[in-house]
């Protein structure tokens, strides 16, 4: 079926949120792609905490590890729980490694 909605490959119908598959650059969450550019881009007007209940809350979507590597980035501030942390920077030494992981002696 021909999908009406930007980034969706594939659909259940032509339904604007009944998308099952999306372009490689976009993730998919509750039945609509959205596009990684936008949703990484500091300036934007996306909520992130919307974000993370969404994905928490859409267990039978496809998206996987793979699909939230364009949401989870390590240092920019944001953890959509990928990572141990993130406090945005790539520092060590300040209890958030550069990988993201809590270093000895902080919690």
């Amino acid at each position: 079926l021909p999908c009406p909605q930007p980034g969706c490959t594939q659909c259940i119908d032509e339904a604007e949120k009944n998308c099952t598959r999306c372009e490689d650059s976009h993730v998919l969450l509750t039945g609509i792609c959205y596009n990684c550019a936008n949703l990484t881009d500091k300036d934007t007007d996306f909520d992130f905490d919307d974000l993370k209940k969404l994905i928490d809350a859409d267990s039978d979507s496809d998206s996987d590890d793979q699909d939230l590597g364009c949401l989870d980035q390590c240092g920019d501030g944001r953890n959509f729980g990928r990572f141990e942390c993130d406090d945005g920077n790539l520092i060590n030494g300040d209890g958030c490694s550069d990988k993201c992981q809590v270093e000895d002696g902080y919690t």
